[in-house]
């Protein structure tokens, strides 16, 4: 994920980036696997967290 991001980066690419296929975490109904709320919040942080430490400027 962190070479992804950075290479999105390095390339120019502008568009939108989202999550797919996310964990299920704790309490979350695993009825439809990678798709549960708490997951996607989840995901969308970690990959924050990517962009951060690669100081990459969020629109």
């Amino acid at each position: 994920m962190p070479q992804m991001l950075k290479l999105y980066h390095e390339v120019g690419f502008d568009g939108p980036i989202r999550p797919d296929h996310a964990p299920t975490l704790a309490a979350e109904s695993n009825e439809n696997p990678g798709y549960a709320m708490q997951g996607k919040i989840f995901a969308i942080g970690y990959m924050k967290g990517i962009v951060q430490a690669l100081n990459i400027p969020i629109m």
